[in-house]
C-alpha cells in the first residue's frame, strides 16, 4: 500500500491542517495540568519540523477524551499546547474555539509558519455526528490536509474523513511509517510467527483473530479476554471480568471463543493453564491452577499466573516475528502488572521482529521505560487492530 508523499510543493507557504492524534494522559499538577506521557505528541513532530521548515502556517486539529458534544474545563487542549511549545522550542498559539469567525480572522492574520492549536474538536455535536457543515467549517480554514493521526484514522467523524472528502490531503510522516510497519505483519513474514493478544474486550479483537489465525504459527491469550476462552471450555470464572457483548447474529463473547477455538488448527490458540486470583477489595491474592483447582465465588482473576507466563516465554524466545497488542491483566494495579511486565521483558529480548499495538500497550511500556526495545511501537489501540484485520482504514482511501 503506497501513500501519497509528504513533499516541499504540497505545503510551501500554504496554511496546512496538520490533523494530529494529542488525546495524550494528562495529570494534574498544581491548580492545572499536565502531559503525563507525550509519546504520540513526539511521533508527530518529524512531520511538524518540515511543516515548519516550508514555511507553511499549522493549524493544528485534534480531540482529547470524550466530552460528548459539550465544553468541558478539564478537557481544553491549554495543557498539550504548552507541553508542544516546550517540545518544538517554538511559540504555540492556542485558540478557545476550533470554529468560528474569529477563528477564521485569526489564522488569515497570522504570521506565515506559525503554530496554531484549534480548541478539542469533540465540544461541537457535529464532530461524532460527522456533520457535512461542521466539516466544511473546519476546511474552511487550511488549503490542505497532512494527516498524522493513525490512532483516530478508523473513525468516520468531521475531523478525519470529514475534511479529507473536502481538501486535498497527504499523509504524515507517522502516518506512513504506520502504515508500512503494521503492512509488514500482513506480508510474508519470518515464522515462527506468534501474535500475543490481552485486553479486556474479544468484541474489539475478533478481526484480528479471523485474519491471525490462517497466518499466525501461535495466538496466546492473556488478560480479561482469556475469560471468554477459558468460559467455553467451562472453566468457572468467579466475579472475573466479562465482556458484556453480543452482535446483530446474537453471538456473544463465548460463543465467539468457541468458534475461534473450533476453526484453530489444533495448539494454535494458547490459553492460560493459571492465573492469579484475589478477592474484591484486592488485599489478599493466590495463583489458581486451572487443571487442578478451582476460583472461588467471590473472587476474581486479574493476572496470568508463572506457569502461564514461563509456557508463553518459551513461545516467545523461539518466535521470529511478534505481534503483541493488550496487557496480561491488571497492570495498572501492583502486583497484578508481573504477567504484563514478564511478557515486555520476553518480547524485549526476542532479536527477531517484535511490533506492538497501541492503547494499553502503549502506556504499559511507556510505563516501564521500554520503548525503545522493540521494533516499532503503534501509536493506535483501535486503529492497529482495525488495520490489520481488514488491510486498510477508513482516512486511508484518501491518502492513497
Amino acid at each position: 500500500m503506497k501513500l501519497k508523499k509528504l513533499t516541499a510543493n504540497l505545503v510551501k507557504n500554504k496554511r496546512i491542517i496538520f490533523r494530529v492524534g494529542y488525546d495524550v494522559p494528562l495529570v494534574k499538577k498544581g491548580k492545572g495540568f499536565v502531559v503525563a506521557d507525550d509519546s504520540r505528541m513526539r511521533a508527530s513532530l518529524d512531520t511538524l519540523r518540515f511543516l515548519q521548515k516550508n514555511n507553511a502556517t499549522i493549524i493544528i486539529l485534534t480531540w482529547l477524551k470524550r466530552p460528548g458534544g459539550k465544553v468541558v474545563e478539564d478537557l481544553r487542549l491549554d495543557p498539550i499546547a504548552k507541553h508542544l511549545a516546550e517540545l518544538i522550542q517554538a511559540p504555540v498559539y492556542k485558540l478557545d474555539e476550533c470554529v468560528g469567525k474569529d477563528v477564521e480572522m485569526f489564522i488569515k492574520t497570522v504570521a506565515p509558519g506559525s503554530i496554531v492549536m484549534l480548541e478539542n474538536v469533540r465540544f461541537h455535536r457535529g464532530e461524532d455526528q460527522n456533520s457535512i457543515s461542521f466539516a466544511k467549517e473546519l476546511a474552511r480554514l487550511g488549503d490542505i490536509v497532512v494527516f498524522d493521526a493513525f490512532s483516530h484514522a478508523h473513525r468516520n467523524v468531521a475531523s478525519t474523513t470529514g475534511i479529507l472528502k473536502l481538501l486535498p490531503s497527504v499523509a504524515g510522516y507517522s502516518m506512513q511509517n504506520e502504515v508500512t510497519m503494521l503492512g509488514v505483519l500482513l506480508g510474508k513474514v519470518k515464522k515462527p510467527f506468534t501474535v500475543i493478544l490481552g485486553g479486556a474486550k474479544v468484541s474489539d479483537k475478533i478481526g484480528v483473530l479471523e485474519q491471525f489465525i490462517h497466518r499466525a504459527d501461535n495466538i496466546l491469550i492473556g488478560g480479561a479476554m482469556a475469560h471468554a476462552f477459558l468460559d467455553a471450555q467451562g472453566i468457572s470464572l468467579g466475579r472475573s471480568r466479562r465482556e458484556k457483548y453480543a452482535d446483530k447474529a446474537h453471538h456473544t463473547t463465548r460463543s465467539v471463543a468457541s468458534n475461534i477455538l473450533k476453526i484453530a488448527k489444533p495448539g494454535q490458540i494458547i490459553v492460560p493453564i493459571d492465573l492469579t486470583a484475589t478477592n474484591q477489595n484486592m488485599r489478599k491474592s493466590r495463583v489458581v491452577n486451572l487443571a487442578t483447582g478451582r476460583i472461588n465465588d467471590e473472587e476474581l482473576f486479574v493476572d496470568i499466573g508463572p506457569r502461564t507466563i514461563k509456557k508463553f516465554n518459551l513461545i516467545i524466545k523461539e518466535s521470529h516475528t511478534l505481534f503483541w497488542n493488550g496487557p496480561m491483566g491488571l497492570f495498572e494495579k501492583k502486583p497484578f502488572d508481573m504477567g504484563t511486565t514478564a511478557i515486555a521483558k520476553s518480547i524485549a529480548r526476542n532479536k527477531g521482529t517484535t511490533i506492538l499495538g497501541g492503547g494499553d500497550t502503549e502506556r504499559a511500556i511507556s510505563g516501564l521505560k521500554m520503548q525503545k526495545k522493540f521494533t516499532y511501537i503503534s501509536t493506535g489501540g483501535g486503529a492497529s487492530l482495525d488495520f490489520l484485520a481488514h488491510g486498510t482504514l477508513p482516512v486511508i482511501d484518501y491518502l492513497q
